[in-house]
């Protein structure tokens, strides 16, 4: 359930340019594993999406994709939130509190352009840790690809130190990087994404390749 292990670099960069939050594209796609006209399903389905939403950090963003899930599934905030929360799970203190709380959310999903960052932050995450990806992609995306003055100081180091493996976190210290954009890159986890799914389809590639130059000579 992610953009690189199912549709490959190509298509993750395409996904740079639709207006949805990785977040949000993740929940839509494991709703369509499940039959939520069924009572049994739409709790399976409500519990698994609250994992989801439970990587997030930010009580905004939480506050937003629970309202999110519960419009989808008709299972009230209060009860996804006890899920999403378990033990350390309070409610807001007041109407006033809540009311700020969704100011927030409206303000957040403005800044973010409804995912555009996340996503690219991860494609940028991606090519920091794994050099063969690094290199596929920087034959596939330009500095234009990108929003974020961070990104792009990043792909030009990139670009001008093709020879170093895996780069890291510090190495980029050095460079005119916020502090916030570095926090945002660490905090990402490329757990769920098969990386060697992209190396196979290099090898494969570069098979085709060799086949097509043999035929030539």
């Amino acid at each position: 359930m992610n953009f690189v292990r199912k549709y490959g670099l190509s298509d993750y960069k395409k996904a740079m340019d639709v207006s949805t939050h990785y977040i949000k594209y993740k929940i839509d796609h494991l709703k369509k594993e499940f039959n939520i006209q069924k009572d049994e399903e739409r709790v399976k389905f409500a519990k698994e999406a609250s994992k989801i939403i439970k990587q997030l950090t930010s009580p905004v963003e939480i506050d937003f994709y629970t309202k999110y899930l519960s419009n989808q599934i008709d299972i009230n905030v209060e009860s996804i939130k006890r899920e999403v929360y378990g033990k350390n799970y309070n409610k807001p203190y007041n109407n006033k509190n809540q009311k700020k709380i969704e100011e927030k959310v409206i303000e957040k999903v403005e800044v973010r352009q409804d995912g555009k960052q996340l996503v690219e932050e991860t494609l940028i995450k991606i090519m920091l840790e794994d050099k063969k990806i690094r290199e596929i992609a920087l034959l596939k995306v330009e500095e234009s690809d990108f929003l974020l003055k961070e990104s792009k100081e990043i792909l030009n180091y990139m670009i001008k130190n093709q020879e170093l493996d895996k780069i890291t976190i510090d190495k980029l210290k050095s460079l005119n990087i916020s502090e916030e954009y570095l926090k945002e890159l660490n905090s990402i986890s490329l757990n769920s994404i098969n990386l060697e799914n992209t190396k196979r389809n290099r090898r494969n590639n570069n098979k085709y390749q060799k086949k097509l130059i043999r035929r030539a000579n």
